[in-house]
């Protein structure tokens, strides 16, 4: 006996620690008609209840005991304050020695719940204060970081300013350097026009190699290059071929790019080379060429052809010289820029610890705010299971306190129903009688379930909720066709009327993970009741066991999660 009523207390303590209320998950939308498995936000009993005319008043209490007190006199006069009879629990019976376990078990597990609340609450505050001591850390950090920002960030510009400023003077004195090239180009090319515009003019005085020159005498020119008149015929034709290249030239030569430039110089370097070699073999003669005159003639065109090699050297220097320059200064500008660089990125990873300071700050305001929320659900729910366990140690008590019955209504009493004070009489025993002086309306309440004295219900009348009332006393028989236990629900009548239907919902709280869906996914078999659960887009059956039926959803109690689709 003493483990069964062991059980029933565990039993008992387990429920009183659920939650009052599980979140409704919502329907899914899908192709077909489907639904989403939840449990319930809202538990409650839809019943029934008939408003009837009370011409005869029953006494009868609502906890098993003894009579201590009993006025209940056929004929005397009462009013609804009169006292009629007081019972006493029997202390030394089973069901008292019961719920007297059972109420210091839920008193110990109000008490252990009370402890838990403040150890959670203690454990919250350590650490939002250890995050607090990290807030503290990161201000000091900050301030740190501010000062260096500040000292570091103004040695940081005026090394900027400082490289800015080389720059700024590196880009000037490459531009007048590229422009003192570039000056010395132009020159150096009038310089090279001049010396061809000289050079045709005398190879073609030397050779007669155009009709320019009217005074070439025929007797100098059998002896000009006699020695060498393959020469002299390479220099002839050559030497046409440059004379007309240079009367095509302007003084800048923009024509010719500077690859042109450099080989035309080495081009008629050779040509002159050769030119001085054919006047060396000429022939001498006293009247049309003396020897000096051929001396002379072969140092000229010799130094024409040096000359030339000279000016495509100094050329091809001026040229490697602007590629130096550019070079030089590109790699200077370079390294200024690079140094320009690690400056910014110093200055940016000063910025950056200070950015990583505010996100460090901002993940502790997240911190604390998560700590907050997470308390506050931890509470609530501590705070659930302590309401409920002192609804349960208040429903337990019931059984432990005396009660006292009063008439509630005036009228004459009618018959005492026990004899005497000391009976011993159970829940729903008859004790009194009472005729009310006027026929007066009392709200029957019919259950498919068993309700308790004290349990709180709505009442509706054509859908509309019109007050709220509570369950008083419980008849000691059942409607004889459907089997409903009956009680008696005290409300404010108001307009209602004797014969009036009221819709009845008793409010209940719901078991963590209860399942609930609606009935018209449940489907019944020979063996049992059946759903179509979906499982990979696919509708199987699925067996289930059920339990209650509550507005249009039936209790699952097996089969099924949370989380599961099912298909109409």
């Amino acid at each position: 006996m003493k483990k069964v009523l062991s059980l029933m207390l565990l039993l008992t303590i387990l429920t009183s620690c659920g939650k009052e209320a599980i979140d409704e998950i919502p329907e899914v939308k899908a192709e077909k008609t489907t639904y989403q498995v939840g449990t319930k936000e809202d538990n409650f009993l839809n019943i029934y209840g008939n408003i009837v005319n009370s011409t005869s008043k029953i006494i009868n209490p609502n906890i098993s005991g003894k009579i201590t007190f009993l006025s209940c006199e056929p004929g005397k006069k009462v009013g609804p304050q009169t006292l009629i009879t007081s019972i006493s629990p029997n202390e030394d019976g089973q069901a008292f020695q019961n719920s007297s376990i059972q109420a210091n078990s839920i008193i110990d597990q109000i008490k252990k719940l009370n402890e838990i609340k403040q150890v959670t609450i203690d454990t919250f505050e350590v650490q939002k204060k250890q995050i607090n001591l990290q807030r503290e850390e990161l201000a000091n950090s900050r301030a740190n970081i501010s000062e260096n920002i500040g000292n570091d960030s103004a040695g940081i510009q005026n090394q900027l300013k400082i490289l800015n400023d080389s720059i700024d003077l590196l880009k000037k004195n490459q531009a007048e350097a590229e422009t003192e090239i570039e000056n010395q180009t132009k020159t150096l090319k009038k310089n090279i026009y001049n010396s061809l515009i000289k050079a045709s003019k005398r190879i073609d005085e030397t050779f007669g190699i155009t009709d320019k020159n009217i005074n070439f005498s025929s007797n100098y020119e059998i002896y000009l290059g006699a020695g060498n008149n393959i020469g002299k015929s390479e220099v002839k034709n050559s030497g046409k071929t440059f004379i007309e290249f240079v009367d095509k030239l302007d003084e800048n030569l923009k024509d010719l790019s500077e690859e042109d430039i450099l080989k035309k110089l080495q081009e008629f370097s050779k040509l002159f080379k050769t030119a001085s070699d054919v006047i060396k073999e000429s022939m001498a003669s006293d009247v049309y060429l003396p020897q000096a005159k051929i001396d002379g003639l072969f140092t000229e065109f010799l130094s024409y052809s040096d000359g030339f090699i000279t000016l495509e050297n100094n050329y091809d220097k001026l040229i490697n010289s602007r590629q130096t320059t550019k070079t030089n200064f590109d790699m200077k500008l370079k390294e200024l820029e690079s140094k320009k660089s690690t400056l910014n990125s110093e200055e940016s990873n000063l910025k950056n610890k200070e950015n990583s300071v505010n996100i460090s700050e901002k993940n502790i305001d997240e911190q604390l705010s998560s700590i907050e929320e997470t308390k506050k659900a931890k509470l609530k729910e501590i705070d659930l299971q302590i309401l409920s366990a002192e609804q349960n140690l208040k429903s337990v008590g019931i059984n432990l306190k005396s009660e006292n019955l009063y008439a509630e209504t005036s009228g004459i009493i009618k018959q005492k129903l026990q004899k005497a004070e000391g009976a011993q009489v159970q829940v729903g025993t008859p004790i009194c009688e009472i005729i009310p002086d006027k026929n007066s309306l009392k709200l029957e309440i019919y259950s498919p379930e068993r309700l308790k004295v004290g349990d709180k219900f709505n009442y509706y009348k054509d859908s509309k909720q019109i007050g709220s009332g509570e369950i008083i006393a419980e008849y000691p028989e059942k409607t004889a066709q459907t089997q409903n236990y009956i009680y008696e629900g005290k409300i404010n009548f108001g307009e209602l009327k004797q014969g009036e239907y009221l819709d009845i919902k008793v409010l209940r709280k719901a078991t963590e993970n209860e399942i609930w869906v609606d009935l018209k996914y449940v489907f019944p078999k020979l063996d049992g009741y059946y759903v179509k659960k979906v499982v990979d887009g696919k509708a199987t059956n699925q067996k289930v066991e059920t339990g209650n039926m509550n507005n249009g959803k039936i209790q699952i109690t097996s089969g099924l999660a949370n989380g599961d689709l099912l298909e109409e």
